[in-house]
């Protein structure tokens, strides 16, 4: 299997498309991450993106803007171990207006 995953990468980096792979395997990580650990909120807190290593979530009300906030170094710490090549160093959490 890692050779799979090598050859993977390999073909993506030639293709220029492994950064945005990585970014792509990261958000999806992200919501899945949500889903297991805030299933409540799933309705009300979305992945909106990655931007210079940071990955920013949007929630639609205070409650869940607070209940992310609180989990954020576990969902840090989760996504750096599954997804180090995505290069995640912070979350932000906003609220919607």
């Amino acid at each position: 299997m890692d050779k799979v995953n090598s050859l993977l990468a390999n073909v993506l980096r030639k293709r220029g498309l492994f950064t945005e792979a990585s970014s792509s395997h990261a958000l999806h990580c992200a919501k899945a991450w949500i889903v297991r650990a805030l299933p409540h909120c799933t309705s009300v807190l979305s992945v909106k993106g990655l931007r210079d290593s940071t990955l920013v979530l949007e929630a639609q009300n205070s409650i869940a803007a607070q209940e992310c906030t609180i989990l954020r170094e576990s969902l840090l710490s989760a996504l750096q171990e599954e997804c180090p090549q995505a290069g995640i160093r912070e979350i932000s959490v906003i609220q919607a207006h």
